[in-house]
């Protein structure tokens, strides 16, 4: 057949996906790639404060600078934020100083957010350059933890920030280490800033400690040859990180036990069970709101994450079995499980972004490797099927970027929805409450769902950033009579008629 006027024989028109495909191999990658992430989430810049945020603002109204950043470094009190029991120095300080900043305009907050997640999709593009060898699956990875749903959260709700701040820091360490495993005249400089930003890494979040046996899985796997851990000398550079991680996880520890925390975060069996949920919902990408909105029962939620948990656990056993980059594929499973490791009890819970979120350059190095046995495994046992991949394979990273971006939508237009509740709820409350006695308590009924989801703290709070010394409850309509009956003289009972 003939070739059609102007088109030079031979030539072959490039699909859209084919041209994305080219598009990861090359340098631009990490730009488009960052372009994409901040549209994606700048919608969230016109967020509002929803829940645990008015914890920090209230702490960072009434408490001065200088005494806010002493109380947050001291661990045997719950101070500056008192409903926070969770020891975080570094975030309640860098929360103060975003106060200092922002003040009660929540688009700075979510501004800072969006950029902290674009800083740690670059870092990942550039570790996932030195441990994958395609530019192209490097790139891939990165646009699964830059767009991967269920982080969502994590960066559109404000005081999930610590996870954030410590994910920069984490990648920060990695980053580090591996220049200085490089050697040469700063390597000594790039040693010293890992160490540095492992600490702070730390201070943001215990989750962090997973770095200490991170950066030797990374050494004896990768850049070295297992046999080496055998020799005391090959561990002495991680001296540093293991003598902080200790007095890390003992003050953590402590903390824990003072709180009443120890048995939330006890390790123990319950952890396989948690585990399984963990690697469910990093297959599966579907948050607890979803399971809410679709009415799907207890027991088919529980079966599609435990399928999920099945393929990637036998994944895993695959690529040991057949020894396909045995390495690499050690070390994605070893971060992957490691990760989460201080927090697997907490898993089963509404946090469920926010931990995800921390291991998540692990799960997308995790898909990248199983991506690769794939491809071994087709021209090893199926020669004709692995002409066809390659025409595959873009078409298949276009529909898994299609469902990625409609389930972030999806996730960022509910969290739109809780701002707004909020700052309607506020502003009619103000308009119907022009002012309340110090000392006085607030009686709410139907106050938006976010803020007495546990408990009244959040409500409270919110409450008090506007009317000073104040205390507010949630109550429904049934308790009115009795409350009625006791009512202060200062105290105020508000009927809040929210937008249906």
């Amino acid at each position: 057949m003939e070739a059609q006027a102007g088109e030079p024989a031979g030539a072959r028109t490039v699909s859209l996906p084919e041209l994305g495909q080219r598009l990861l191999a090359s340098r631009l990658a990490l730009p488009v790639i960052l372009v994409l992430t901040f549209a994606i989430f700048a919608p969230s810049l016109d967020d509002w404060f929803r829940s645990d945020d008015f914890w920090w603002l209230r702490a960072s109204q009434d408490t001065p600078i200088g005494e806010y950043t002493i109380e947050a470094l001291d661990y045997r009190a719950a101070d500056p934020v008192p409903e926070f029991i969770f020891y975080r120095p570094l975030y309640m300080i860098s929360f103060r100083l975003s106060y200092e900043v922002f003040g009660m305009h929540a688009v700075g907050y979510h501004a800072l957010n969006v950029a902290l997640h674009m800083a740690a999709v670059a870092l990942v593009w550039f570790i996932a350059r030195r441990l994958v060898s395609s530019p192209a699956l490097a790139s891939a990875l990165t646009l699964v933890f830059a767009l991967h749903p269920s982080y969502t959260e994590t960066v559109t709700w404000i005081s999930r920030g610590n996870a954030l701040m410590m994910m920069v820091a984490y990648l920060g360490t990695i980053l580090c280490f591996l220049q200085y495993m490089d050697g040469g005249r700063r390597s000594l400089l790039y040693y010293g800033g890992s160490v540095l930003a492992f600490t702070a890494a730390i201070l943001y979040h215990p989750n962090a400690l997973s770095l200490v046996v991170l950066l030797p899985a990374y050494v004896f796997l990768i850049a070295r040859r297992p046999v080496e851990a055998l020799r005391v000398r090959s561990w002495l550079p991680f001296v540093p990180f293991i003598v902080l991680g200790i007095a890390w996880a003992l003050i953590q520890n402590w903390v824990r036990e003072e709180y009443g925390l120890a048995e939330t975060f006890k390790v123990g069996f319950h952890q396989y069970s948690n585990y399984g949920q963990y690697l469910g919902y990093a297959l599966f990408p579907v948050l607890p709101s979803d399971w809410a909105r679709f009415d799907l029962p207890v027991e088919w939620r529980t079966l599609l994450q435990g399928v999920a948990s099945v393929v990637v656990i036998g994944l895993a056993l695959l690529l040991l079995a057949r020894r396909a980059w045995p390495y690499i594929g050690v070390f994605a499973v070893w971060w992957f499980m490691t990760a989460l490791f201080f927090n697997t009890t907490i898993i089963i819970t509404q946090a469920v972004p926010a931990q995800l979120y921390m291991p998540g350059a692990s799960v997308a190095l995790f898909f990248v490797v199983a991506w690769l046995w794939a491809a071994a495994l087709l021209e090893e046992e199926a020669p004709k099927a692995r002409e066809i991949a390659p025409r595959l394979a873009p078409w298949f990273l276009s529909a898994l970027l299609v469902i990625m971006i409609g389930l972030d939508l999806s996730h960022l237009s509910d969290d739109e929805r809780s701002g707004i509740e909020n700052e309607r709820f506020v502003a009619t409350l103000r308009e119907d409450v022009p002012a309340l006695e110090p000392g006085a308590m607030l009686y709410v009924t139907n106050p938006p769902f976010n803020l007495r989801v546990f408990n009244s703290d959040a409500l409270s709070a919110a409450v008090g950033l506007y009317y000073g010394d104040v205390e507010a409850r949630a109550v429904s309509i049934q308790e009115l009579p009795e409350i009625e009956a006791q009512l202060g003289p200062n105290d105020v009972i508000y009927q809040y008629q929210p937008v249906e």
